[in-house]
């Protein structure tokens, strides 16, 4: 995530005029540009989805392994769904 804030849930709302970063002025705001993007695309419904919180434990390890191994496990290719969700 590029917010210089680690925001993950969606904007602070701190931009200026030209939704430019309050944090670092000289990015633009992160969020506007994901809103923007799924706008053009058509998925700004999939920006109000909830989403899970973080589970902090697992802090500085991969999280591609344990879906590889799971997929392995299964001898199949992950679903739409999974590929969305994970």
């Amino acid at each position: 995530m590029g917010c210089p804030k680690g925001l993950r849930d969606g904007p602070c709302g701190g931009t200026d005029i030209h939704g430019m970063c309050e944090t670092d002025p000289s990015l633009p705001c992160v969020w506007l540009r994901i809103y923007e993007r799924a706008e053009r695309i058509g998925r700004v419904d999939r920006l109000m989805k909830l989403q899970d919180d973080l589970d902090w434990r697992d802090e500085g390890t991969s999280s591609w392994l344990p879906l590889l191994k799971q997929v392995l496990r299964r001898g199949r290719r992950l679903n739409e769904a999974e590929l969305t969700d994970s």
